[in-house]
C-alpha cells in the first residue's frame, strides 16, 4: 500500500469567543483506493509569537514526520481487519487555556474525535486533560509532566516521565566517585555532602522540591536557607526580576552554608543572570545543576565559554541509544531526518516526546484493535513499547516510567550540553571548576597559553615571563 497515500494540508478557521483560531488539518486526503478515514486532533499553539509557539511547532513538525512514515511504511492504520488513512486536525489555541477547553470540547462532541494528541506545555495539557476525561475521550499527552493531570484523569497518558524523576539521575550519579573525571586542581574531590536548591517565582517548578527527598536517598545533606535560624525558607527563591544585588545575596548565603551541590529551576533569562552572577562571585559549587535551560541553544551562545560544566537532567538526548519498534529508527537516525527536513541546527526533546505520543497511540489502537477510546486507554495502561523517545511503558498514573538523562555541557568551548549519565560511559567532570583555575583549561587539544598548574600545589598561575604553558587535551598539565 505505500506510496497509494499522498500527504497533504487542508486550512480552515474556528470561532472561539469571538476569536478565529486557525485549523490544520494534516494527513492523507488523495489515494487510489477508497479508504476510510480515522481522525485523531489536538489543540496546539500555531501563532506567533506566544511562548508555547517555538515548541509547539517543534510538536506539530515531529507530528508531520509521524504521518508521512506511518504511510509510506503501513498504508495507514489497521484495525478490525481495515486499513484507515489518518487525519490528524490541529486548532491554534493561542497560549490559551479556555481556548484549549473550548478546542478539545468542540473536537470531541462537534468533530467526533475521540483519540487525542496533547498541548505543548503542562498548563495547556491540563485544560485539555479535564475536558478529555470528562468527554470520554482519550489523550496521550507529549509536553506536560505534571502529575496531577494524569492522577486527576484516568483516560489521560503522558510520554514525559513524573517530575518527581527529573533530577534522580543526576543524585544517582553525583553520589558515586566512580562517574567523575577530576580535573588535577587543589579542590576537595569527595562526592558533595550539602545540597541546596532555588527556584524562579514565576512558574511552577515543583520538580526542584523533590531536592530534600533526593538528597537523604543518596546520603547527602539538605541545607535550608534558615539553617542559621535567622530565616524561615525552605529554599532559596529568586522572583523573575531578581537582580544582581538578590542573586549575590543568595550564593554568600550559599557559601555561609557551605554548600556542595546546587540544584536550580529557572528559566533561560534568569538562568543567564545566575552564571553571570556566579561568575563575579567568590561562591563556586562543587556541581551546579540548571534544570530547564541547559540543553537550549540560547544557553551556550550567549555564555559560550562560561557554560562549561554546568549539567542538566532532560527526558531525552540525540544520542541516546533507543530506536523504536515501529519506525526502526535509531534516536540519531530521527534527529538527522528531522533537521534536514526543517533545516534544524538541533533537535528539541519536545520533537522526540511527540513522536513518541503518535507511536504510543498508533500502537494502542492497533493492539485493542479497536478505535473505541475506552478500549484504547485499556490497552495504553498495559503498553509496553520501544521506541526512539525510550522505553515507554506507564504506571498507575498514567505517566511513562522512563528515566530523565543526565548531561553536562564539555569542556569545549560552544559545544552543547553532552550525555553522561545514565546511557553513557562519559564521565562527570567533578568538582566544577573555579572561573579564576579556568584560564588552565580554555582551548581544545593541546595548546600553549599564558596560565598553567603549579602541579605540586594544583593552584592555576600566571607564567613566569618568558614562560607558557602547554594544556593537554586530557587535562593534564605542565608549565
Amino acid at each position: 500500500m505505500p506510496g497509494l497515500l499522498n500527504l497533504g494540508v487542508a486550512f480552515g478557521f474556528l470561532l472561539v469567543r469571538s476569536a478565529c483560531l486557525e485549523v490544520k488539518v494534516i494527513g492523507a486526503f488523495a489515494n487510489s483506493v477508497n479508504l476510510p478515514v480515522l481522525r485523531w486532533g489536538t489543540a496546539l499553539t500555531l501563532s506567533c509569537c506566544e511562548d508555547t509557539y517555538d515548541l509547539s511547532k517543534a510538536q506539530l513538525q515531529a507530528y508531520q514526520l509521524f504521518l508521512e512514515l506511518l504511510h509510506e511504511k503501513k498504508g495507514g492504520i489497521r484495525v478490525g481487519g481495515n486499513l484507515y488513512r489518518l487525519q490528524i486536525t490541529f486548532i491554534d489555541d493561542a497560549g490559551d487555556e479556555e481556548n484549549v477547553r473550548d478546542i478539545t470540547r468542540h473536537l470531541v462532541e462537534d468533530q467526533g474525535i475521540e483519540l487525542l494528541l496533547g498541548p505543548y506545555s503542562s498548563r495547556l495539557t491540563e485544560a485539555a486533560a479535564e475536558i478529555a476525561n470528562r468527554t470520554g475521550a482519550v489523550l496521550v499527552a507529549a509536553g506536560a509532566s505534571r502529575d496531577e493531570i494524569f492522577s486527576e484523569n484516568p483516560r489521560v497518558f503522558g510520554i514525559l516521565p513524573s517530575r518527581e524523576h527529573l533530577l534522580s539521575s543526576a543524585f544517582k550519579a553525583l553520589a558515586n566517585a566512580s562517574n567523575f573525571e577530576i580535573p588535577p586542581t587543589s579542590r576537595d574531590a569527595r562526592a558533595p555532602i550539602n545540597v541546596a536548591y532555588f527556584t524562579e517565582n514565576r512558574r511552577v517548578t515543583s520538580s526542584c522540591h523533590f531536592t530534600p527527598t533526593l538528597a537523604a536517598r543518596n546520603n547527602m545533606n539538605y541545607v535550608r536557607p534558615d539553617s542559621d535560624n535567622r530565616r524561615r525558607w525552605r529554599h532559596f527563591e529568586l522572583s523573575s526580576d531578581a537582580n544582581t544585588t538578590a542573586i549575590h545575596s543568595m550564593f554568600d548565603w550559599m557559601a555561609k552554608l557551605q554548600v556542595d551541590f546546587v540544584v536550580g529551576c529557572t528559566f533561560n533569562d534568569m538562568c543567564e543572570k545566575v552564571m553571570k552572577e556566579l561568575r563575579n562571585n567568590t561562591f563556586t559549587p562543587k556541581a551546579l545543576l540548571l534544570a530547564n535551560c541547559v540543553t537550549t541553544p540560547q544557553f551556550i551562545e550567549s555564555l559560550k565559554a562560561d557554560a562549561r560544566y554546568v549539567m542538566s537532567s532532560s527526558p531525552w538526548m540525540e544520542n541516546v541509544p533507543f530506536s523504536g519498534d515501529f519506525s526502526g529508527l535509531t534516536a540519531a537516525e530521527f534527529s538527522s531526518l528531522y533537521k534536514k527536513r526543517y533545516s534544524a541546527s538541533s533537535v528539541p526533546y519536545q520533537a522526540a516526546s511527540a513522536w513518541a505520543a503518535s507511536v504510543a497511540l498508533l500502537a494502542a489502537i492497533e493492539q485493542a484493535n479497536s478505535t473505541d477510546p475506552a478500549h484504547v486507554a485499556a490497552q495504553l495502561h498495559d503498553l509496553e513499547l520501544h521506541s526512539l523517545f525510550g522505553p515507554i511503558q506507564f504506571d498507575e498514573n498514567g505517566q511513562n516510567t522512563a528515566e530523565y538523562v543526565l548531561v553536562q555541557v564539555p569542556a569545549t568551548t560552544g559545544t552543547a550540553a553532552t550525555l553522561v549519565a545514565p546511557y553513557s560511559d562519559n564521565k562527570i567532570i567533578y568538582p566544577f571548576i573555579p572561573w579564576q583555575d579556568r584560564e588552565c583549561y580554555y582551548g581544545e587539544g593541546d595548546t600553549e597559553g599564558l596560565f598553567g598548574l603549579n602541579l605540586s600545589t594544583g593552584e592555576c598561575k600566571r607564567c613566569f615571563p618568558g614562560k607558557v604553558s602547554r594544556r593537554s587535551a586530557s587535562l593534564e598539565h605542565s608549565t
